[in-house]
């Protein structure tokens, strides 16, 4: 998937099923991970969680919508910015267990952000 570092926003879908016998809950957990930063980055970076509950048997679909912004970071002449290259997501119950991952490129130019408008990952339980 592409992304615009100019400001743009990707959907993560993950469809979670409670393969027990009895009802229970789950945390499902977005993790992002910076592939080409020109500045050191976090290993994992987590950018979203939902708890879902679920039914035993049922399968519920969790939804996280990321902005490039949440993709932005400090650089070396300490502005906030977004640049081009390659992102990886996981979603998981944790850091540990990550069970999906996906690339993303971010295309365009290095974007310095002045004006930071989205700071929390809008999840949603379908």
């Amino acid at each position: 998937s592409l992304l615009q570092t100019t400001g743009d926003t990707v959907t993560i879908r993950v469809d979670v099923t409670n393969t027990g016998a009895r009802d229970g809950d789950e945390v499902i957990q977005l993790y992002v991970r910076d592939e080409e930063a020109s500045v050191a980055r976090p290993v994992l970076e987590l950018c979203g969680f939902q708890r879902v509950h679920l039914a035993a048997g049922e399968c519920r679909t969790v939804a996280f919508r990321l902005s490039t912004e949440q993709l932005s970071y400090v650089d070396i002449d300490y502005r906030r910015v977004v640049e081009p290259g390659s992102m990886r997501l996981f979603v998981g119950r944790s850091a540990v267990d990550l069970a999906l991952s996906a690339e993303v490129a971010l295309v365009g130019p290095t974007v310095e952000l002045v004006d930071r408008r989205d700071y929390l990952t809008v999840s949603t339980v379908d």
